[in-house]
């Protein structure tokens, strides 16, 4: 579901192509920013899946891999 929505805005209506020339037109600065924020949202999202799993674990009392 969550490609088909992806696909719908990104791809169908053109605002992910319109965005990569926009981004395109950034300062050297702000394209490092944004960059630095997207890599950190991607780590972020990476500890909270590896903590929700070994709180998981805990809480069903599983043994830990």
């Amino acid at each position: 579901m969550l490609y088909l929505v992806n696909d719908y805005f990104l791809v169908d209506q053109g605002r992910g192509i319109a965005f990569v020339e926009q981004f395109r037109g950034f300062p050297a600065g702000k394209r490092t920013v944004l960059y630095l924020a997207a890599i950190g949202i991607v780590l972020m999202a990476g500890i909270a899946v590896y903590l929700s799993g070994t709180s998981y674990h805990e809480a069903l009392h599983l043994p830990q891999k």
